[in-house]
């Protein structure tokens, strides 16, 4: 898993209140399966951007309206990962003049941990709490 923080591509999410479309800023993050087999994966467990609180603990955050409603059918939704394929995600670029320490997960996988500018209000408009080891 890599990662181009600084290569800056547009990423767009649909707010279902107001029913405008919302361009955010966003970095890509390249992975490629190199496991030999076909991989079969959660659709909303695939990517995470989490940053070191002030516990010193990894929290994930979440920054746009992708997934504030609850969907029963997400556990349903699965796609395929070939041998020697590559994904090319996007993660939020944060923007703020705090600068934090973060990871992007994958799974059981980790980016080794990188700087960047955040808003450290995010933290407390986080609708839950979760942690990652």
């Amino acid at each position: 898993m890599s990662y181009k923080i600084n290569d800056t591509i547009p990423k767009y999410a649909y707010n279902l209140e107001t029913g405008t479309i919302k361009k955010y800023k966003a970095f890509p993050v390249f992975i490629k399966n190199i496991s030999g087999k076909k991989l079969i994966l959660q659709e909303f467990k695939s990517l995470t951007l989490a940053v070191l609180n002030d516990q010193q603990k990894w929290q994930m955050l979440s920054n746009d309206n992708a997934i504030v409603c609850g969907n029963s059918r997400i556990q349903y939704r699965y796609w395929e990962f070939n041998p020697n394929e590559i994904m090319v995600l996007s993660v939020n670029l944060l923007e703020g003049k705090d600068k934090g320490k973060f990871k992007i997960f994958f799974y059981d996988h980790s980016t080794e941990a990188f700087l960047m500018n955040y808003d450290k209000s995010i933290i407390e408009k986080q609708r839950n709490l979760f942690e990652l080891k």
